[in-house]
């Protein structure tokens, strides 16, 4: 399986600061720390892929909210 992940709004991973990695072995990682501007609710599709392109998605649903220590 070939894995992918980017926002369901169109933005690219890299252009809020994350990226997704496919270990290979059928397994990925998202890799995100939310700025205070990403405050809200975000949701990634996550696409696995086969050689013959058969293509399965998945959506997570993320909320980042503000952290008390960031409002100091």
């Amino acid at each position: 399986l070939a894995l992918t992940a980017a926002f369901a709004d169109g933005t690219p991973l890299a252009e809020r600061g994350a990226a997704f990695t496919d270990r290979g072995d059928g397994t990925g990682a998202l890799r995100w720390t939310p700025g205070s501007g990403d405050v809200g609710v975000h949701v990634v599709t996550f696409a696995a892929r086969t050689e013959g392109r058969l293509t399965t998605r998945r959506s997570a649903r993320i909320e980042v909210v503000s952290s008390p220590r960031a409002a100091r």
